[in-house]
């Protein structure tokens, strides 16, 4: 089953819907699930907080070499990839990342393999599924899988907080009157973005009024 999602506004290079469809997936019975990205940069890591394992595929010829030392990809990879190794470059490529991973410092006890691949001419998928099935064992033997997964669920309360708390903030600044008093200031100039911001949030009323909101949905809910 394949599924083309856009970010939806999403930042990290995944939407943040990613979450529950994995788990729908997973519901389903599915051995593995794949998440491709829509590819890393410096901020777009947020498959950190989705994945058990990170695979990071790189293609000879591309300046991939500079982007990974600039990303700190080096950072999230369990695995490396050099796909069309057939082209040149490649072997400088692997050389590379193999030189880098030596002089970072190490995170774990974890080898980060650095593996070559020819996927149109299936050439090394083999090798990369049997390092998929080491890094399963690995995380499942020293912890890791446990750990990664509860820092993923506290990641997720704590966007879903985020998200819905924005969401409520927004709302109730529209509904006062103040969004667009403070922005008619800024086109004028007569005012900061980050003054506005912390006159914004600093309002007694503001908050007052959203902590009556909260205490009545409670209300109501116990009732």
């Amino acid at each position: 089953f394949i599924r083309s999602m856009a970010t939806r506004g999403g930042q990290g290079g995944v939407p943040p819907t990613i979450r529950g469809v994995i788990k729908l997936l997973d519901a389903f019975g599915k051995d593995f699930v794949l998440v491709e990205t829509v590819g890393v940069g410096q901020t777009e890591l947020d498959i950190v907080q989705s994945a058990d394992t990170i695979i990071v595929v790189l293609v000879p010829g591309a300046g991939d070499g500079i982007q990974t030392m600039k990303a700190g990809l080096l950072e999230i990879a369990d695995i490396f990839v050099v796909n069309k190794a057939d082209y040149p470059g490649a072997d400088n490529l692997r050389a590379e990342l193999t030189m880098m991973l030596s002089l970072y410092p190490k995170q774990n006890s974890w080898e980060v393999p650095v593996l070559a691949t020819q996927a149109v001419n299936n050439v090394g998928i083999e090798e990369l599924y049997h390092h998929l099935e080491l890094h399963r064992q690995w995380l499942e033997q020293t912890g890791e899988l446990s750990s990664r997964r509860r820092e993923q669920r506290r990641r997720e309360l704590l966007d879903m907080v985020e998200q819905r708390f924005t969401a409520k903030l927004l709302g109730l600044i529209e509904r006062e009157g103040q969004l667009a008093s403070y922005l008619e200031k800024m086109e004028r100039g007569e005012i900061d973005p980050y003054s506005a911001s912390r006159e914004i949030l600093g309002s007694e009323g503001l908050l007052g009024g959203w902590s009556e909101e909260l205490e009545k949905k409670r209300g109501l809910s116990s009732t």
